[in-house]
């Protein structure tokens, strides 16, 4: 779901896992595909064949690694 900081006015996405047990591969993979159709649609960023779905490839893997990150409990980023 998208979000706003009411201090910064800056928007976010968050991804609700009810248990940690439910954040399989498959799982984190679909939702974090929803996190970043929501950030491209923002930036106005479309999908196009081909290499130009590099940086939303990027994108995904970055957001895929902050949910490892909250299921594994160890934080890369603050």
């Amino acid at each position: 779901m998208n979000v706003i900081n009411k201090k910064t006015n800056e928007n976010g996405v968050l991804i609700v896992f009810r248990k940690r047990n439910y954040m399989t591969s498959s799982t984190v993979a679909h939702e974090s595909f929803h996190a970043m159709d929501n950030i491209a649609s923002w930036l106005s960023i479309e999908f196009i064949d081909g290499a130009a779905n590099e940086a939303l490839a990027y994108l995904i893997g970055w957001i895929v690694d902050c949910c490892y990150q909250v299921k594994t409990n160890k934080f890369k980023y603050e």
